[in-house]
């Protein structure tokens, strides 16, 4: 399983020992509980061969610069965990990123086969290394520009979407100004103000993240660093959602109707975690609309509650997004995937708290 950084592989490291217990009945055919050591990480390095040679290709114009990305080795019947780790958090490489990697793999190939000196120096390549044992079609350089190439590459450079890295910082602060609704005085005069109704907000405010998924997940593990607690899931979420608050921390209540009986139920299960043998609740995750139900909970009256019991109100506005809704009025935190509308095609992933 492939993952952008070593904080991500470690915690699919630590979610494997965590759940293969839990997990092992339910299991067909049962899992083989990992030994120590079993379930470990690979750091892999994709870097040109040559840098003048990747210099020359269409692909991209940051060909030059390496990748690291850091693989999580397990035996073959864990790999139903490891999927759930991918798929619920988010945290995966992007398919993007793959591409990326494959591309530099094929451009090293081809130096390798080609007998001119341009494509014979030494040194990159892919470089492997054990960083953990536990949780602490050939294309040619030239050819690359052909015309099904450039064809691809002019429509991504012409609308913006093949920006070089070197402007990352850029891009991702324009973003947070955007979400933030903090624009600059040129923007403004544009049009293109965002208003999200609480004063004072800034792009200090704003977190980006690699996808949805990851916004949730990491919103609620940063409520969790507060105290280890349940949460509450109110209303049908998207699916995801509701397994990072089940297996990521101490559980959570599921009340997946989000209507009619479920308030008064939420306030009893509020009141019940106040008595002294149990843990307060930490949070209430809801989603405005649902996903896939279009369902939309009384955010007023859910933020009352949170008020009175002292817990976080959690909103994902992704499906109304900040375009259409105000959640931020009523919310602790809002996350969002940015998948669905940033890029105007739905072809990146991202995410925002």
């Amino acid at each position: 399983m492939l993952f952008p950084s070593l904080a991500c592989a470690e915690r699919c490291v630590s979610f494997i020992y965590n759940q293969a217990p839990k997990q092992q009945e339910s299991s067909l055919p049962p899992y083989v509980l990992p030994k120590s050591g079993q379930v470990r990480i690979v750091q892999y390095m994709a870097e040109p061969v040559n840098k003048k040679a990747a210099a020359l290709d269409a692909m991209s114009a940051v060909l030059d610069q390496h990748v690291v990305i850091y693989c999580v080795l397990f035996p073959e019947d864990l790999f139903p965990l490891a999927k759930q780790y991918w798929q619920h958090t988010g945290n995966g490489i992007s398919g993007r990123l793959a591409d990326y990697c494959l591309h530099i793999e094929r451009v090293n190939e081809e130096c390798e086969l080609d007998a001119s000196p341009h494509c014979r120096a030494s040194g990159g390549g892919a470089r492997r290394g054990t960083v953990s044992e536990t949780a602490s079609e050939a294309v040619s350089p030239v050819i690359a520009a052909g015309a099904d190439f450039e064809a691809d590459a002019y429509l991504e450079e012409r609308f913006g979407r093949n920006v070089s890295a070197k402007y990352a910082a850029e891009m991702k602060s324009a973003l947070r100004r955007r979400i933030a609704g903090a624009l600059t005085e040129d923007e403004q005069k544009h049009g293109a103000q965002v208003e999200r109704g609480v004063a004072g907000l800034s792009t200090e405010d704003v977190f980006l993240t690699a996808t949805g998924m990851s916004a949730v997940f990491v919103a609620h593990q940063a409520l969790l660093q507060m105290r280890q607690a349940k949460s509450v899931c109110f209303g049908f979420p998207y699916t995801d959602t509701l397994k990072i608050l089940q297996k990521f921390g101490p559980g959570a209540y599921f009340l997946g109707n989000g209507e009619g009986n479920d308030y008064d139920e939420l306030e009893r299960i509020l009141e019940l975690h106040t008595q002294d043998d149990k843990d307060p609740i930490l949070a209430i995750f809801t989603e405005c609309p649902s996903n896939p139900l279009l369902k939309t909970a009384d955010l007023p009256r859910l933020r009352a509650l949170a008020d009175r019991f002292g817990v976080a109100l959690v909103v994902d506005e992704t499906i109304g997004s900040f375009a259409n809704i105000d959640a931020l009025g009523w919310a602790d935190i809002v996350v969002s995937s940015l998948t669905k509308v940033f890029s105007g095609d739905s072809n990146v992933m991202g995410g925002s708290i």
